[in-house]
Order: C-alpha cells, then sequence, then structure tokens
C-alpha cells in the first residue's frame, strides 16, 4: 500500500543521515499532462515532484471514522494574526475537508465539486485575507495531503473489487476534472494558494486513475482465467 507523505515526512526523509536505508523514492507528476509540444517535457514547472513513502508492513487498517489529523495552524500563522480569524479558518477547513471525505464515501460527486465552488463564500473578510496570505499556504498544502490521504483510503479498497459502473464513472470524473476545477474555484486567489492547492490534487487525480487501471486489468485477468 503506497500513501502519499506529509511535507513535513517528505523534508525530514531527504535530511535522513542514512539515505540507503530509506524506502522512499522521488519521482515526478504532470499537472498538466496535455502537453502543447515536445518542448514542455523539459519543463519543470508543469511537474509536482512527489516523493513515494510506504506504510510499515505492521500498520494496520486506516479507521475511517477517525477525525481527519489536519496539522495546527498555530505553526504557520504571520505576526499580528488575529486569533479569532485563525480558529475560524482551522474549523471551516476542517468542516470543509470532512464533507469532502463523505462526498467520496458515499459517491456524491456533484456535492464534491460544489464543495471546492463554495469554499470561499464561507470565508468571512479576516478568514479570506488570512487565508490568502503567503504563510498559510504551506499549511493549506498539509491539509490537503491529510484530506486525500483519507480518500485513498477509501478508493484503495475498490480496487480488486466489482465496483458499480456509476462509481466508476464518478472516480474518473474526479480524476479528469479535479484539477481544473480548483483552479477555476479558487481563481481569484495568489499564486501560492493555487499551487498549494494543485499540487495535491494533481497527485490525488493520479492515483485515482492508477487504482481505475488496476481494477480494470484486475478484471480483465480474471475473465480471461475463468
Amino acid at each position: 500500500r503506497g500513501s502519499l507523505p506529509s511535507p513535513q515526512e517528505a523534508s525530514q526523509s531527504q535530511k535522513s543521515p542514512n539515505p540507503a536505508k530509506s524506502s522512499s523514492r522521488s519521482h515526478s507528476l504532470y499537472n498538466q499532462p496535455d502537453l502543447a509540444s515536445i518542448d514542455n517535457i523539459r519543463n519543470t514547472s508543469t511537474k509536482t515532484e512527489l516523493e513515494l513513502s510506504f506504510l510499515p508492513a505492521d500498520s494496520g487498517p486506516v479507521d475511517q471514522h477517525d477525525i481527519l489529523a489536519l496539522p495546527a495552524i498555530e505553526l504557520y500563522l504571520p505576526q499580528g494574526t488575529d486569533p479569532d480569524a485563525a480558529k475560524s479558518l482551522s474549523a471551516l477547513y476542517r468542516s470543509h475537508c470532512t464533507s469532502l471525505v463523505e462526498c467520496i464515501r458515499y459517491c456524491r460527486e456533484k456535492t464534491f465539486f460544489h464543495l471546492y465552488t463554495s469554499f470561499q463564500g464561507t470565508l468571512t473578510m479576516p478568514v479570506q485575507k488570512l487565508f490568502g496570505h503567503a504563510a498559510i499556504a504551506p499549511w493549506i498544502e498539509g491539509c490537503d495531503y491529510v484530506l486525500y490521504q483519507r480518500m485513498m483510503s477509501i478508493i484503495s479498497g475498490l480496487t480488486l473489487q466489482v465496483v458499480p459502473k456509476p462509481v466508476l464513472d464518478t472516480l474518473r470524473n474526479i480524476s479528469e476534472r479535479l484539477v481544473p476545477h480548483i483552479r477555476e474555484s479558487f481563481q481569484g486567489q495568489p499564486q501560492h494558494v493555487l499551487s498549494a492547492k494543485e499540487a495535491p490534487a494533481a497527485l490525488f487525480s493520479g492515483l485515482i486513475d492508477r487504482a481505475l487501471r488496476v481494477n480494470l486489468t484486475a478484471h480483465a485477468a480474471a475473465n480471461m482465467l475463468s
């Protein structure tokens, strides 16, 4: 089982004094797989670095009812931040992430995309200003890594099962539309916010695509052997 590492885990693995024993490998994933020209292959700005990290063999399954362990926002707050605005942003983002996980669990595609579109409308002006601050971008990215890890723990259980076509179609649509939808929903935000939102989403979309291909291959093999 693979899992997306948190930014903290990735940085720690890079600083490890004994890299020969590390189980992580560095890869890159295209944020925009439809390249306009061959020259774009050498352009690193369209790639997201991916540090693969694997869970220990003795780790148990994720309890889907556990509360999402999002990073503490206090570690990222700029000087002079209103404590009430920080608490509000943390609570609203946690609610946002929890609702997204529920949409994946119950296959609610329309609500899933609507949550991204409507999120900024739930923020007051002080909270909106804090959300767009450059210091908060790493916190947003860290929260989204935790969010998509939880989603993948749900989706990964479907890879070798017989999955109804509507569920497969929903997952395919999410894989194809998520990054462009986030880009459109948060287009009024600074580039650092867009980057923090897009990078984890691009990795998640790629993992969904892999899971769908594994599911298709598994059933094709089963049909051939039966």
